[in-house]
């Protein structure tokens, strides 16, 4: 695995660390089927740029046999996310309701609604919160359909190579789910950036005339 070089790009590398071991995988790369030798290899790479999460995940996760090398992934992504947003993600977070939060922390309006120890309970450690369910819909990757280089090929770096077996089965899955075929379409329509004006109803009351006898 090699180390992440530059801490912006980390999006990026992400995405081509998850094709690699789910790739490996597929073909049966023993070093792909070993969690325990995933994680590690994953924590000397990213030290560097995020000694905090590295540190916490040492402690709580490396060793512990539960978490497996796609928890862990998601785990990292939603810690990156908050301390180097992508700038597809950073302008949408300065707005959202409620303003920034801490990891693990509730914005205030939900905190108002007096949720208490229901929302306790969702909470996870050292940057959990996505569902392992979040895989790609396309090749089963560990990222959005949207990321997805098989689905979108033209998304791709020039360097990277497809694997014939994944090509075909992505293929076919788009051919035979409707669903999925819907969902590559709304992914590939390019959005309006023009906001849509609602048309208001006038203000205006309307007088009736009155008649004195």
């Amino acid at each position: 695995m090699k180390p992440m070089r530059v801490v912006t790009q980390w999006d990026t590398w992400l995405t081509e660390v998850d094709h690699a071991v789910t790739e490996g995988r597929a073909t049966g790369v023993p070093e792909c089927l070993n969690d325990q030798f995933i994680k590690k290899d994953f924590v000397s790479s990213v030290s560097k740029h995020f000694s905090t999460w590295t540190t916490s995940f040492i402690v709580h996760g490396l060793r512990d046999a539960t978490v497996t090398a796609t928890e862990m992934f998601l785990q990292f992504r939603q810690n990156a996310d908050l301390m180097h947003p992508t700038k597809s993600r950073s302008n949408k977070a300065a707005f959202a309701a409620g303003g920034p939060t801490l990891d693990n922390e509730e914005p205030d309006n939900e905190k108002k609604r007096g949720r208490g120890r229901n929302a306790q309970k969702r909470r996870q450690p050292y940057g959990g919160g996505l569902s392992l369910s979040q895989r790609c819909k396309a090749c089963d990757g560990l990222h959005t359909l949207s990321k997805c280089w098989y689905a979108f090929p033209d998304t791709a770096p020039e360097d990277w190579q497809p694997r014939d077996y994944i090509t075909k089965m992505v293929k076919d899955r788009i051919s035979n789910t409707p669903d999925l075929q819907d969902d590559v379409r709304f992914t590939k329509r390019p959005r309006s950036k023009t906001p849509a004006i609602k048309k208001s109803q006038s203000a205006t009351p309307t007088v009736e005339p009155t008649y004195e006898e």
